[in-house]
């Protein structure tokens, strides 16, 4: 990470990718209903999950008995890295309402890439 010296804030530079995929975007499903809960057996997912809100969101991981986990906070703006599988789907609230913004089902495909977690 580097700071800014203008403006004391920290610029996250994506250390690990050969082409700049921080651009492709995911869409999020705004499905909060029916959660699925996570399954064995799929392919390892590097994700970074962006909250484009101007509110504080938690990113939830929904467990293999349908359990939300909460897997910490996002600052409006940040991002958050994450290690995550395919068939174990996250869950996004925001914080201050508890309101859930929508879920996500990680592909391989996405693997790399950006979520862009917007209200």
């Amino acid at each position: 990470m580097e700071e800014n010296e203008n403006s004391k804030s920290w610029e996250i530079i994506c250390t690990w990718c050969n082409n700049d995929t921080r651009n492709d975007s995911i869409k999020l499903s705004n499905n909060c209903e029916d959660l699925v809960e996570s399954e064995g057996g799929g392919r390892k997912v590097s994700i970074i999950f962006n909250n484009q809100t101007n509110s504080r969101i938690e990113a939830f991981w929904i467990d293999f008995e349908g359990k939300l986990k909460s897997y910490g906070s996002i600052n409006a703006g940040d991002t958050l890295n994450m290690s995550t599988s395919e068939k174990h789907p996250w869950l996004f609230k925001n914080v201050d309402t508890k309101k859930c913004l929508g879920t996500y089902n990680p592909q391989f495909s996405h693997d790399k890439k950006q979520l862009n977690i917007i209200e």
